[in-house]
């Protein structure tokens, strides 16, 4: 067996790569380009509460409160980006 020291096989060792190809590629591109946005479903949900759970000394925490004013402009309105980008933090 012979084994590989060069930078890019380490640097891609493990590593699982996606590449489009044929009407997929074509796909990709329309997408990226918002040509598709037509097709996506909008949630009409309004994020009222936040849940925080927590592992702590092998207990299982969890803490549900009602947002503040603010947190709920923040998350609702970030909500809406996300939704219309796709992009998450």
């Amino acid at each position: 067996m012979i084994l590989f020291h060069y930078p890019a096989y380490t640097a891609l060792k493990k590593r699982q790569l996606l590449v489009y190809s044929g009407t997929f590629k074509a796909y990709a591109k329309m997408y990226e380009r918002g040509e598709l946005d037509s097709y996506k479903e909008m949630d009409d949900a309004i994020y009222t509460h936040l849940l925080h759970s927590l592992w702590n000394n092998s207990k299982y925490e969890s803490t549900l409160r009602e947002l503040t004013p603010e947190e709920f402009e923040k998350y609702n309105e970030r909500a809406l980006k996300i939704e219309e980008s796709d992009e998450v933090e």
